[in-house]
């Protein structure tokens, strides 16, 4: 007699083997488009979409996982987590928890860099530390360390020239603690996923990257930046800063999105048009790119989890979150906090 356990199981089975020969149908039509197989060979964009798809892969490394989760729990994360949970249980646990550590990692663990000290006389003032020619990396930690350009700068002070490199190894970055938003962002997605959450890369064209991980909570994708202590606040960029964006994609460790109705406010002046290929084109390259990663899946549950992951995405992406984000008074978007004057208003985003 087949027992319930083993009807769901065949039932799953049956089910995943549906879904899996619905994928492949897809993407078989997709790849017979010449046009779209076109772009994905000549398109500059599309090259550089497509190549946003490894980003994920970095944070996968049990080791560096394993490593991130050590110096989490030698952190004052939890006691504080438990302290405040004797005054409230009004929030999510893990919700709370990834407010602590947002806060712990933006003023006690990571350190933004404008121009870096001179290590040879002590010299900190920025105004006599002048940036000269970069080099490509070229020591044995620059390689290991995955930097991707050495920074240089001459200390007028001394004439000693300091190297800055910009690591992209978030394991590295455990132990240098310091960049800008590039290095802040792949630190702290290491440390949410030793926790075991659901975290995905936030890539904007106009060169700013930021993370969301998945509140089972508030049953949707929350916007998280480790370098303004920042949760849940999507229209910050748009509204706060007066950063004008074009482009952005989230990219997960099985499909990437393109999310930027949720960061952009439509009632400001404050957008870049979307000129680099057309809205369907787009659409036919993602849904391409999103079909080729779940057809690789083989595990028939992560199968029916990831797509089914995908589904609730599409339906919910317009729904709470933004809702939410439009609400939200003028009060608490300010300007960007990371980085110096000058930086920020060269980049267009101290708020005016």
């Amino acid at each position: 007699m087949t027992t319930i356990s083993e009807l769901a199981g065949q039932l799953k089975k049956r089910y995943s083997t549906v879904r899996r020969q619905s994928i492949n149908s897809l993407l078989s039509t997709l790849g017979k488009d010449n046009n779209l197989r076109k772009l994905m060979t000549d398109d500059a964009f599309a090259k550089k979409i497509t190549s946003l798809l490894s980003l994920m892969k970095v944070y996968q490394d049990p080791s560096s996982q394993s490593e991130a989760l050590d110096i989490i729990l030698a952190s004052p994360v939890y006691s504080r987590l438990d302290e405040e949970e004797s005054k409230t249980n009004n929030d999510d646990y893990t919700d709370r928890l990834v407010k602590q550590l947002l806060k712990w990692f933006k003023e006690e663990f990571f350190t933004w860099v404008n121009k870096p000290d001179c290590p040879k006389c002590g010299n900190t003032d920025q105004n006599t530390i002048q940036q000269v020619t970069p080099w490509r990396p070229y020591k044995k930690e620059h390689f290991e360390g995955n930097a991707g350009v050495i920074e240089r700068y001459r200390c007028e002070v001394c004439n000693h020239t300091i190297e800055f490199p910009r690591y992209n190894n978030p394991s590295t970055l455990l132990k240098t603690r310091s960049g800008r938003c590039g290095e802040w962002d792949n630190c702290f997605i290491l440390l949410l996923k030793s926790l075991g959450l659901k975290v995905r890369y936030l890539w904007n064209m106009e060169d700013h990257v930021w993370c969301e991980y998945y509140s089972t909570n508030l049953d949707r994708w929350v916007h998280l930046d480790c370098c303004e202590n920042s949760f849940d606040n999507p229209l910050l960029y748009n509204r706060g800063w007066a950063k004008k964006m074009s482009y952005i994609f989230a990219i997960s460790d099985y499909y990437i999105r393109d999310v930027t109705d949720k960061y952009i406010d439509k009632d400001l002046e404050r957008t870049i048009p979307r000129d680099k290929m057309s809205e369907d084109n787009l659409a036919k390259l993602l849904a391409l790119l999103d079909l080729s990663m779940l057809s690789k899946i083989q595990d028939p549950d992560l199968l029916l989890e990831v797509s089914s992951d995908l589904i609730h995405d599409y339906r919910t992406m317009k729904g709470t979150s933004a809702k939410l984000s439009s609400s939200r008074t003028q009060e608490i978007m300010i300007p960007r906090q990371s980085g110096s004057v000058q930086w920020t208003s060269q980049r267009g985003e101290n708020g005016h």
